[in-house]
């Protein structure tokens, strides 16, 4: 069997794989490829050993679907899911790297990559990096210590469609030269998540990427780069083709300055339809298929158990409800409880999740957006939610099921998407609520009016999805004046405890520190948490080393078995 690693933190969205049951053994060999290179029955030798380069060339390449088209391949311009899959790791290295613990539970491990070392100074509030001197990006060019100045310039500059990478670098107040290899950060606080972020920005070449088309005059927009679709980076693979709705080709970097990767060459393979996916799958064409549709899961799973593992990326996503803690009745710990405890969440993980989703008590778990040990979910209690209300005040005096407090009526109003899948979701809430007792408005719309909605304090309850990545700071979620603290929670104690995230520059030291961000959590209930994503894909039995992390997997780790 191949043999498959997990961890916690490299989930990519970080945690587990999990091989099928009871597999019968591999019985054929692997198929040759009848869609490229294929001269069908050409006879002769010509055709036969165009046949065997086709075969050969099947056999070193990995091919992996992708449900969409990416619109680019830079990482640095803010980027769809499929963007980083195919260039992040691969095309594309950053200075530190952040690698999976010691156990499946482990948090994460910081490494240097393109940064020979790193050094924290100032009591936290300055950062040394060194540049190695013996890397070359995929022009020929060495790389410099002015294209990582560049390259955090660019993922901090307003200019540049980068919004999460320009959150977590915000703490960073400029980036300076001191040395013919050495940088320094300077920070207007202490923020360990700085190195955590310095994993994630891409180092792209200043002479192509600062530079205009034509090496002269003024540089085009970074998002609107040529080099976008066909990119020069560090890494183990370079670019080869881009065929437009039907493939990206990568190519094992030769010259590559570390470790060469195992695999020649790594097509990602553009599939819209699921169905066609897996019948591809089925032929031989396609190695890895990240997520099935619920439609055919478990069914095609078990079908092709003896060709197939099981893959569960468990991406760092989660599914919540953020209640407005400046609107009656949610200034009320034991109303925001009690909503807490109307949540059927084994419904809507094995009913409406179709399996692929998983339970959990806030964005704390191992691999999750908050990389420590999980807690023990909500239980769905409707029976200690009436108590909770009751004795918060609000009864149903006259029997009409509604409850009521001094005359008013315990109301609340929720905003939600008009996707079918949340429909679902939040008619499973109401419902939940509005047996409670609750009256209920549901305000729907789209992303953008929800988001006016969430800003301006307009709303009770409204559900979110926050798709994050591994070990992230949580201040902007929890934070008394963060970012994406819709509902105002304001709390000393969650302060103290993000802060002391922020000033923990071991993950493994930091991990202590999220786990109390997530007590506090079920303390203070200042959101409602329903899941977290758990997608399930198939991987090819002849692809070994796979690692999942943050959603996703490392590329450069893996090799092809011949298979008996």
């Amino acid at each position: 069997m191949a043999t498959l690693r997990t961890s916690a933190c490299l989930t990519a969205l970080a945690s587990t794989l999990l091989a099928c049951q009871g597999a019968p053994a591999h019985s054929k060999p692997w198929r040759r490829d009848h869609t490229v290179g294929d001269d069908g029955g050409s006879a002769g030798a010509g055709g036969a050993a165009r046949r065997a380069d086709s075969a050969r060339k099947r056999s070193q390449s990995l091919r992996i679907r992708l449900e969409t088209e990416p619109s680019h391949l830079n990482p640095l311009v803010d980027p769809d899911v499929d963007t980083l899959r195919v260039a992040e790791d691969t095309i594309f290295e950053s200075l530190l790297r952040f690698d999976p613990g010691p156990a499946i539970d482990a948090p994460g491990v910081l490494h240097p990559q393109l940064a020979e070392s790193w050094r924290v100074l100032g009591g936290g509030t300055e950062i040394r990096v060194v540049v190695r001197d013996d890397v070359k990006f995929h022009d020929g060019q060495k790389l410099a210590v002015t294209d990582a100045q560049f390259s955090l310039d660019m993922a901090r500059s307003a200019a540049v469609r980068a919004p999460r990478l320009r959150e977590a670098l915000a703490d960073v107040i400029s980036v300076d030269l001191v040395g013919p290899r050495e940088l320094r950060l300077s920070l207007r606080r202490p923020n360990a998540f700085i190195l955590r972020a310095l994993t994630e920005v891409p180092m792209l070449p200043e002479h192509v990427y600062g530079a205009s088309a034509a090496g002269s005059g003024r540089a085009p927009a970074l998002d609107r780069h040529p080099r976008n679709r066909a990119p020069i980076g560090t890494g183990p693979y370079r670019f080869d083709h881009w065929d437009k709705g039907t493939r990206i080709v990568l190519a094992r970097n030769d010259s590559y300055w570390g470790k060469p990767p195992a695999i020649e060459a790594i097509e990602f393979v553009i599939e819209p339809d699921a169905s066609k996916a897996l019948m591809r799958a089925k032929r031989g064409e396609i190695d890895v298929v990240p997520a099935l549709a619920p439609v055919h899961y478990p069914d095609q799973a078990t079908a092709m158990a003896g060709e197939f593992l099981k893959l569960r990326l468990r991406p760092p996503r989660l599914r919540y409800v953020v209640l407005n803690l400046t609107r009656p009745p949610l200034d009320d710990v034991r109303v925001r409880q009690a909503i807490a405890l109307l949540v059927d969440r084994r419904k809507l993980t094995a009913e409406l999740g179709h399996g692929m989703a998983r339970a959990v008590a806030g964005p704390v778990w191992p691999g999750g957006p908050g990389d420590g040990a999980a807690l023990p979910t909500p239980a769905f209690d409707p029976a200690a939610a009436a108590g909770l209300l009751t004795a918060a005040g609000w009864i149903d005096s006259d029997g009409d099921g509604v409850r009521e407090r001094a005359g008013t009526k315990l109301r609340v109003a929720l905003l939600s998407g008009t996707d079918a899948r949340g429909d679902a979701e939040r008619d499973l809430l109401v419902q939940g609520l509005r047996k409670a007792g609750f009256v209920v408005e549901v305000r729907s719309g789209d992303p953008a009016v929800l988001l006016n909605r969430l800003k301006s304090g307009d709303f009770e309850l409204a559900m979110i999805e926050w798709r994050a990545r591994c070990d992230e700071d949580l201040g902007p979620l929890l934070g008394s004046n963060g970012a994406r603290n819709w509902g105002r929670y304001a709390s000393g104690a969650m302060n103290a405890a993000l802060q002391a995230a922020r000033e923990t520059w071991d993950p493994a030291g930091r991990a202590a520190r999220v786990a109390e961000i997530g007590r506090l959590l079920l303390s203070d209930w200042p959101i409602v948490p329903m899941y977290a994503a758990d997608p399930i894909g198939l991987v090819h039995r002849r692809v070994r080393g796979l690692l999942v992390r943050d959603g996703w997997f490392a590329i450069r780790a893996l090799s092809l078995e011949e298979l008996p």
